[in-house]
């Protein structure tokens, strides 16, 4: 007997008995998993074992979002198509969000010329938001409107400790992206649109 054939008796026998197609489970939402068992964690470590098993057991039924945000009352017609569209291929939520950058100030200090904008400002950004509704609606995406006002970097840190699972951000060319100040690893679609 040769060495050839006796290595290939040797090893390679155990490769042709092994299936050449190796089944991996691949692991979705890594990061909320992880976060949910440090929940768990925490809530164990206190003696609440109960609330620890019920975290861990429960899945996760918030889906992911994508925010579409604009200092403006309307939505480009283009960035609501850009948005329908990627919410659709990846299962996502819309969340349009209209900033009124114009009103820093604290409500107590506020005049009544301030108060007649906010409240121009979000009938206008309420009546704009229908045909963006629409769309979403049309499409079988889940859609949710918020109207805020401020600084946009408060109202940004504001928006991310309410709304979880925060995918992606488009926002409008009024909007630098650098100026929302946002968390790593979300990335922030800034359109800057031709006038052809």
């Amino acid at each position: 007997m040769s060495f050839k054939s006796l290595w290939n008796n040797r090893f390679h026998k155990a490769r042709k008995e092994t299936s050449p197609q190796v089944a991996v489970k691949r692991q979705r939402q890594i990061r909320q998993t992880y976060e949910r068992n440090l929940q768990a964690i925490t809530f164990a470590e206190a003696d609440a074992h109960d609330l620890a098993r019920q975290i861990l057991t429960e899945p996760d039924l918030e889906s992911p979002k994508i925010l579409v945000v604009s200092s403006l009352t309307a939505f480009s017609p283009v960035i609501v198509d850009y948005a329908i569209r990627l919410a659709g291929s990846i299962a996502c939520q819309v969340v349009a969000v209209n900033v009124f950058t114009d009103l820093w100030s604290k409500e107590e200090h506020r005049t009544v010329f301030d108060n007649l904008r906010w409240e121009v400002f979000s009938q206008q950004a309420a009546d704009a938001v229908t045909p963006f509704r629409f769309k979403a609606e049309k499409g079988g995406i889940p859609f949710r409107h918020i109207i805020q006002h401020g600084p946009l970097k408060q109202v940004m840190r504001q928006i991310e400790t309410e709304i979880k699972r925060i995918r992606f951000i488009v926002t409008a060319p009024e909007i630098a992206a650098d100026e929302m100040d946002q968390k790593a690893g979300t990335p922030v679609f800034s359109f800057r649109l031709s006038e052809s």
